[in-house]
């Protein structure tokens, strides 16, 4: 099995981890669950860009070894939409993406579910501090 890394600089969502904390946080995961660490490949601070997440993609063999993708949480991809090829990639090949914060794996259709699941309950937390 293959565990690929993967940490961008904008904001999570309310939050913005640093990169140098993402990937000591991955380190730590994979060390905890005897994962074998590789540096993250860190995306571009250019919002809506997926860009490397799409080159280290493409660089996979999918047919010869089972993917796992690791990130620091899952609003990593709350820009993401279908058209992207980022997108296309992990729903076609079926990655699992393990979001290490949430202690939340899915494939991409599930992470997005997640995000606009946590956002609807976002939306009626605000309302009822409202009233």
């Amino acid at each position: 099995m293959t565990y690929l890394t993967y940490v961008h600089s904008r904001p999570f969502g309310p939050y913005i981890i640093p990169i140098s904390v993402q990937s000591t946080f991955l380190k730590s995961y994979c060390e905890s669950n005897l994962i074998t660490y590789s540096l993250p490949v860190t995306e571009y601070t250019i919002p809506y860009c997926y860009f490397s997440l799409s080159r280290l993609l493409e660089d996979q063999s999918f047919s010869e070894n089972e993917i796992v993708l690791l990130v620091t949480s899952m609003y990593i991809f709350q820009e993401l939409s279908y058209p992207m090829s980022a997108y296309q990639s992990l729903s076609m090949n079926n990655i699992p993406i393990c979001c290490v914060l949430e202690r939340f794996t899915a494939d991409i259709d599930g992470v997005m579910s997640q995000l606009e699941q946590t956002a609807y309950y976002d939306s009626l937390a605000n309302q009822s501090a409202v009233l």
